[in-house]
């Protein structure tokens, strides 16, 4: 997982995260099967068909 620095003063600041990351596990025609990155738990997604994405490739997901 990204972080993104957000500062907003000299006492006070933080990292949030920017996307979470998946890893693809099973794909069919526009659907794709993933593991989340840092638990393991699994979600279930739509994709563009120009974006095809094979198992093992890591996505990250807004």
């Amino acid at each position: 997982m990204r972080y993104m620095f957000v500062g907003l003063n000299l006492h006070f600041s933080y990292y949030v995260p920017m996307t979470e990351e998946y890893r693809v596990t099973s794909t069919q025609k526009t659907t794709a099967s993933l593991i989340k990155d840092d638990d393991h738990s699994p979600v279930s997604a739509f994709f563009a068909r120009k974006l095809k994405p094979i198992c093992g490739d890591y996505v990250e997901v807004e």
